[in-house]
């Protein structure tokens, strides 16, 4: 389901592509996770700051694992031209400030 759905956007974005879909789905699966992972990360500062603490760490690592996957999928391509630099930009960002937000966090 997500892949046709990833084909779908795919087709939108680029319709003139039909050799490179794959690497725009990858790309456009990196970015969804990306935007997964910054918006956990941010739930998680609300949750910590007003709401629950159990929540707010919980949501903590969900994101934690969005940007581990990231990671992960980024490094095990064999070919590192596959996603564009700009998402790997936005990788480094998000995992730095997923750590700084550790860092500051109370113990």
């Amino acid at each position: 389901d997500s892949d046709s759905k990833l084909e779908t956007l795919a087709g939108v974005v680029c319709p003139n592509a039909a050799e490179n879909i794959l690497v725009i789905k990858k790309n456009l699966a990196l970015d969804c996770r990306l935007v997964l992972g910054d918006l956990f990360v941010m739930i998680a500062l609300m949750q910590l700051s007003k709401v629950s603490r159990v929540k707010g760490a919980l949501n903590l690592r969900r994101s934690w694992k969005m940007y581990e996957r990231c990671l992960r999928d980024a490094q095990s391509d064999k070919n590192a031209a596959v996603y564009h630099p700009e998402l790997l930009r936005c990788l480094d960002f998000g995992s730095g400030f997923f750590f700084f937000v550790i860092s500051a966090l109370p113990r």
